[in-house]
């Protein structure tokens, strides 16, 4: 596969995984009211405890899935190879599926009565809703290793059509099942067809475009899921260690502060994580990439230098926005009170911003094998966080935004310094260069105009096209270039 190739998929990718963000926001905003309207509070509380075995079948491939994107990556050239290793772990995702299920029908009436203490008139209801939602994602599970398959291939824009079909899906689905019942049962039930429409999806699409791949239980061998597991567990305390940061947090705020502080994390972190999704759905390419490149340092480094100078093309204007426009942005989405919220937001935003700037330094390590450098790095944030907490707890409000401010920034200069040692043949940022961006989006933040709005987005927009004149100019991203091409793909692919 050739790295051309590679790059227009990658932009394909960008392309159509913005536009699922985008379609996925105004879904989610309207039906949220709605299922809380028909079903009603005690019953929507009910409703929401489904993520907790969400949470626990994100966290139950152990890895697999990146573990089998990377050994594809590394076969990408031998079908039987592909095939060998899609089998062991389509096995793995079978089990893994059926354990969940037989875990969730065993326990969830010990749970939904003992812990989650749920009223004893409404535990059928919660234990159905945890079945049903163990069952439906347990086909998401089944289907990883046909997905796996497809992005090892580089086609991650595949999956972004899947999400939106299932993001388009479970909202009709949603809407006509509480529309014919204000049920929970209706709704758990729903909630079971878009699943096993991505399934099919996933299922089709992989049988259709790669023949080699089939189920063929003779090819099942204990060493191959040995070194699948070795690779993936170094990727699943990482995604452990990520999944814990925000409920640790969430816990040493409350021990330390107040509730008000748990609420202003809790809105300042939500805002700005989807917010930053926007920009960084286009690094969602960078390790299936990275895993087919690893080898070849020259066509390695036409990807990972353009993905650096994408971060600073975007990350720094976006970060910027919200220095400027916290206030209206807050007032706006909650109403007038809300200061706090809007003085840590931009901080918060800053934060992610800095952790994400090195995340295609981070993949490219990942995807040369060194999964346990995620492992270790990722629990060096947790232990970093719980540190600092303990140290900046006295800035009240505003110490979960210190700590992150700071641990993250370790996170990206860990990244900076270890790729240097790994990969120091290969591009990544340009900082002098960079060092003018930063400088320009500091002087904005510092002297820009407070109190009226139509100036201060006067002065943002004559800010974001000198921002993007100097990226222009010092070759890093061509915003105008990036513009026609979304116009020509979006032309060519409306026939």
């Amino acid at each position: 596969m050739n790295v051309q190739q590679i790059k227009n998929n990658i932009f394909k990718s960008s392309v159509i995984g913005i536009a699922r963000v985008i379609i996925a926001i105004p879904l989610y905003l309207i039906l949220t009211p709605f299922v809380l309207n028909r079903l009603g509070v005690e019953d929507f509380a009910i409703w929401s405890f489904s993520t907790i075995i969400i949470s626990l079948i994100s966290l139950g491939d152990f890895g697999f899935k990146n573990s089998l994107i990377y050994h594809i990556a590394q076969n990408i050239n031998s079908k039987s190879k592909q095939n060998i290793y899609f089998n062991n772990a389509l096995v793995i995702f079978i089990v893994i599926a059926t354990s969940i299920i037989i875990f969730t029908i065993l326990f969830s009436p010990y749970f939904s009565s003992h812990i989650l203490e749920v009223p004893a008139e409404r535990v059928d209801k919660a234990i159905f809703v945890l079945t049903i939602i163990a069952v439906s994602f347990s086909f998401r599970l089944v289907a990883t290793p046909y997905q796996a398959i497809i992005e090892a291939h580089q086609k991650i824009y595949y999956s972004h059509y899947v999400m939106i079909a299932w993001l388009v899906s479970n909202f009709i689905f949603t809407i006509i099942a509480l529309s014919i019942s204000s049920s929970i049962y209706y709704l758990a039930i729903a909630s079971l067809l878009p699943n096993i429409i991505v399934f099919l999806m996933y299922y089709f699409k992989a049988r259709n475009d790669y023949d080699h791949i089939f189920l063929n239980i003779t090819l099942i061998s204990k060493s191959h899921i040995v070194e699948m597991l070795k690779y993936g567990s170094g990727i699943h305390i990482a995604t452990i260690a990520i999944a814990a940061r925000e409920p640790i947090l969430k816990i040493l705020i409350a021990r330390n502060t107040d509730l008000i502080a748990v609420t202003i994390f809790e809105l300042s972190y939500r805002l700005s994580t989807q917010a930053i999704s926007i920009v960084k759905t286009p690094l969602l390419s960078v390790f299936s990439a990275s895993a087919v490149l690893t080898k070849n340092k020259d066509d390695l480094n036409k990807i990972v230098s353009p993905f650096c100078n994408y971060n600073i093309a975007f990350l720094v204007p976006s970060a910027v926005f919200f220095f400027a426009f916290s206030s209206e942005l807050i007032n706006l989405w909650l109403g007038i009170g809300h200061e706090k919220t809007a003085e840590i937001l931009p901080l918060m935003f800053l934060s992610l911003s800095i952790y994400y700037l090195t995340e295609p330094l981070y993949k490219t390590i990942e995807a040369s094998g060194k999964s346990s450098y995620s492992a270790i790095l990722q629990s060096i944030t947790i232990i970093t966080c719980v540190f600092l907490y303990k140290t900046l707890s006295e800035y009240e409000h505003y110490s979960s935004a210190y700590v992150l401010l700071i641990t993250f920034s370790l996170f990206s200069l860990i990244n900076i310094i270890s790729f240097k040692v790994f990969f120091h043949e290969i591009s990544t940022f340009k900082y002098l260069k960079s060092i003018f961006l930063f400088a320009l989006g500091f002087i904005y933040v510092t002297y820009l105009p407070t109190e009226n709005i139509p100036l201060k987005l006067l002065t943002f927009l004559i800010y974001l096209i000198m921002h993007f004149y100097l990226c222009k100019l010092f070759g890093l991203f061509d915003i105008i270039y990036i513009f026609r091409k979304i116009q020509y793909f979006l032309i060519n692919n409306r026939h």
